[in-house]
């Protein structure tokens, strides 16, 4: 409902066109994606090899770097928002399965084959000189090499290995949903007022 002015009149109405409500959008929309992206940015920056269950390390690529070049697009008849992910950050978004081809096996790092950083120390577990593959107790058969007597676990060897969904971007998207629409409001109510 449009409400009269203080001197009875109605409202100038004059702004509140279709370009200026994209407008109004387009701004709400950088908004949200710039808060929504720069979340991620710092939940998912930490120090290299330090993945989790709850957020990836910088080492994951170009992929924190890439939410961030999230684009609006205003046509003229409509105005959205697009994040770009790479296949990686695809990955740890949706989850997924990944499995060995053939009658391979993924080689899973374990931390003696890690640098204190979390980068691997060899860039191939191939690359280990005198490195056998043995049977555990629990029955998984792993890459290590000999220290005396004792065995040093290198690598695990797995047919398949699940990628939880860790990354979180349509879940801040929801979250910020409420301050986007709040936003998008209040843009309206200045265009009707004449503010904007």
């Amino acid at each position: 409902m449009i409400k009269l002015d203080r001197n009875g009149k109605f409202p100038d109405l004059s702004r509140f066109t279709a370009k200026n409500i994209l407008a109004v959008g387009e701004r709400a929309m950088r908004g949200h994606l710039e808060r929504v992206t720069d979340k991620l940015a710092k939940r998912h920056s930490r120090a290299p090899g330090a993945t989790g269950a709850g957020a990836l390390a910088r080492i994951t690529g170009g992929g924190i770097k890439r939410l961030q070049e999230a684009d609006v697009v205003n046509d003229g008849r409509e105005v959205y928002g697009s994040i770009p992910l790479t296949q990686a950050m695809a990955v740890h978004e949706f989850g997924e399965v990944i499995k060995a081809k053939g009658a391979g096996y993924l080689t899973v790092p374990l931390p003696a084959a890690l640098n204190a950083d979390g980068t691997p120390k060899k860039p191939s577990a191939l690359l280990w000189k005198k490195a056998r593959v043995i049977k555990s107790r629990r029955g998984n058969l792993l890459i290590a090499v000999r220290n005396g007597r004792a065995w040093t676990p290198l690598y695990v060897l797995k047919k398949e290995v699940r990628i939880p969904e860790r990354l979180g971007l349509r879940k801040e998207l929801k979250k910020d949903r409420p301050r986007l629409m709040r936003e998008v409001r209040a843009g309206i109510k200045g265009l009707v007022a004449g503010a904007v």
